[in-house]
């Protein structure tokens, strides 16, 4: 099961999904769409693993409408590298673009903020992609704005772009120190949405950093999308690292330019 953004999915020359854990091959904790921090892993080794995080791989590659080999990821270390598509292999990052038809740039999350962005023409249509994995650390540490600054870098106007945050850690379940909040709030110069739980602990809205960051590198607040949905609470869509710990799967969301129609 994919869920999509449909101010992205509005956006001609792309195709875009958010996948759940629904809808895959892989067994027990992993159930079933998990696609795995690196082949065989966080899974114990064996071939049946191995098969199963490549065949959920595939199966998201080609719901895209891609090559079955299409899906690239890199090394996600909560940093700000962002990479291009042809450089991701071996690199350590937290970010992809792509400005070519045929792959997929993608980023893993189980509780993390997974963006994805496209750069638009005068005319509208997607002419470069990235995929950015925002975590509490990444966010602050700047791999939003670095996202949009590559896209930038290679003459693509913020102003155009669209965005979409995917299923990330809610508001209600994100209880943080005061360490993650003034890491938010030196990021955004200004105090991040939170809230203060029964017990006197705060919680932090990570969409919402997400978001506000997205808008002062210079995107439109009303071409970003927030698709929802809390990946702690919801433990039959989602996978969620926090709920979970080692044993918990990841969703991937990934995005591909299309081939010009002719």
């Amino acid at each position: 099961m994919l869920l999509r953004s449909p101010r992205l999915s509005a956006v001609p020359g792309l195709a875009h999904g958010f996948s759940t854990r629904l809808g895959g091959a892989s067994t027990g904790p992993y159930a079933t769409w998990h696609m795995g921090v690196s082949v065989s892993g966080p899974e114990p080794d064996g071939p049946a693993a191995d098969a199963a995080v490549l065949a959920n791989r595939r199966r998201f590659a080609r719901a895209l409408g891609a090559a079955p080999d299409a899906l690239i990821m890199v090394d996600q270390v909560h940093g700000a590298r962002v990479v291009r598509a042809e450089d991701a292999a071996g690199a350590q990052a937290d970010g992809l673009v792509a400005s070519a038809p045929g792959p997929v740039v993608g980023v893993r999350t189980a509780d993390c903020a997974p963006i994805l962005v496209a750069a638009r023409d005068a005319a509208g249509r997607a002419t470069a992609v990235a995929a950015l994995h925002a975590g509490w650390r990444g966010a602050c540490s700047g791999i939003v704005k670095a996202g949009v600054e590559a896209l930038a870098a290679a003459g693509h106007d913020p102003a155009r772009m669209v965005a979409a945050v995917g299923p990330t850690i809610g508001l209600g379940a994100f209880e943080v120190g005061d360490e993650v909040v003034d890491a938010a709030a030196e990021a955004l110069g200004e105090a991040p949405l939170t809230v203060v739980n029964a017990r006197g602990r705060r919680h932090l809205d990570l969409v919402d950093l997400v978001v506000r960051l997205l808008v002062q590198a210079g995107l439109p607040r009303d071409a970003i999308d927030t698709v929802g949905g809390c990946t702690l609470d919801n433990a039959a869509m989602f996978f969620s690292y926090r709920r979970d710990g080692a044993k918990s799967g990841r969703q991937v969301s990934g995005i591909t330019l299309l081939e010009a129609a002719r």
